[in-house]
């Protein structure tokens, strides 16, 4: 074996292969930085909303002239320490510099809008911290500029291992069918704790919806929301013509106010708006205080059915006499019809006919008693038998009957 060969030094270009491959083994062990979710468009609008995000809740996008607002949902359990950043984005050459803002509304509860303010001239980023509450976070994140001009920006929320998908129901539902512009187009009923997303596209339009609030009195938190323009929205309870409570976002972006209400009754709600097109999201709570379930013939039954017509046709009796071995009932009535005429002894039929009566006027209807009557007539003299006369009238069409029950002793 060449001892010149054991005994020379290692060679400079493998020692430096080693060191970079143990760099590489090391920088493997360390846990790898997620990308920046990418902006998915369009998102300009909240029924568009973005999201719900995940991991690692990193957005990197823009807003400008061209695409004014951008939104994203974000879900979080209860009782969460939540995080809202927003920064420029340093890492974009020609990012230009302005004013940016970012509004948390949770939709899940009546708190007011969270607003995280990032003015990328005087510092690089912006952060809110705020606990979701016992309902949980289930809101709508907008970025916006502050002024006319846009900027590039970076939104961060956290901690991204509470980010959670949606369970079932969206917290935002687009519930405005048209035409819905009058109190008798109203849409609904609306559902407790739901968000529900309209829109107000001219002057002359207007959204109307009712709730259904059950028996017994409620104290329903009624909220409003706006995202673009200006919004007013009026109650009604029941046929009021003046609305009992109204909220506005004129130079506000959240409005709530509490309505206490005696059911059953439907409350009505006009929304209309100043500046077009007026963005909105209308909300009632809690949830026992309206009603899906039941039936609105159910929850407000009809009227009970009008008295009988006391105008239309009639009976009367006039007298009661018995001749001989027969009893005579003069009678009157206002319209020709068809006459059954029932006597009873006691509880016993005596004798059943049926005869015309062509014109309205004064009727004798005479019955024979029969023998067994006889007798018993002559058997209780004085203490006298007891008798029931049961007359009823019908039409040839049998649209209409009238009854009469008339009782005599002989």
């Amino acid at each position: 074996m060449n001892d010149a060969l054991i005994n020379s030094p290692p060679r400079r270009g493998a020692a430096l292969r080693y060191i970079v491959a143990t760099a590489m083994f090391l920088l493997a062990l360390l846990p790898a930085q997620a990308a920046a979710i990418p902006e998915i468009e369009p998102n300009d609008t909240p029924l568009q909303a973005q999201g719900p995000l995940m991991a690692p809740g990193q957005i990197e996008a823009m807003v400008s002239d061209g695409d004014p607002r951008d939104f994203y949902l974000v879900n979080f359990p209860p009782y969460t320490q939540v995080s809202v950043t927003l920064s420029s984005n340093s890492a974009v050459d020609d990012n230009p510099s302005g004013c940016l803002e970012a509004t948390v509304r949770n939709l899940l509860s009546s708190v007011q809008a969270t607003t995280v303010r990032n003015r990328t001239t005087d510092e690089e980023s912006s952060t809110s911290a705020f606990t979701s509450g016992q309902y949980g976070l289930r809101g709508i994140i907008e970025v916006e500029p502050c002024f006319s001009d846009g900027a590039e920006y970076v939104l961060n929320v956290g901690p991204e291992a509470s980010l959670q998908a949606l369970p079932g129901q969206a917290p935002v539902q687009d519930y405005n069918p048209e035409p819905n512009e009058t109190r008798a187009q109203a849409a609904g009923p609306l559902a407790g704790n739901v968000s529900y997303v309209g829109t107000i596209d001219t002057a002359n339009d207007a959204d109307w919806f009712q709730l259904w609030v059950p028996a017994g009195q409620h104290q329903i938190s009624l909220e409003l929301m706006e995202f673009t323009g200006d919004t007013t929205v009026r109650f009604f309870v029941g046929d009021a013509t003046s609305a009992s409570l109204s909220l506005s976002t004129d130079d506000l972006r959240w409005d709530t106010k509490v309505l206490t209400v005696t059911g059953p009754v439907v409350v009505f709600a006009e929304a209309k708006g100043r500046a077009y097109p007026a963005a909105y999201a209308l909300r009632a709570e809690p949830d026992f205080a309206t009603s899906l379930t039941q039936d609105l013939n159910v929850l407000f039954p009809p009227p009970p059915p009008p008295p009988p017509d006391t105008t239309g046709p009639s009976i009367g009796v006039d007298r009661v006499w018995r001749s001989g071995s027969r009893v005579k009932i003069a009678w009157t009535t206002n319209e020709a019809s068809t006459q059954t005429s029932e006597l009873y002894r006691g509880s016993k039929l005596v004798s059943e006919f049926t005869d015309e009566i062509d014109s309205p006027g004064r009727w004798t209807t005479t019955i024979g008693l029969g023998s067994k009557s006889m007798r018993m007539i002559r058997k209780t003299r004085g203490k006298r038998t007891q008798f029931t006369w049961r007359c009823i009238l019908r039409d040839a069409a049998g649209n209409w009957s009238r009854e009469v029950v008339y009782r005599f002793k002989l």
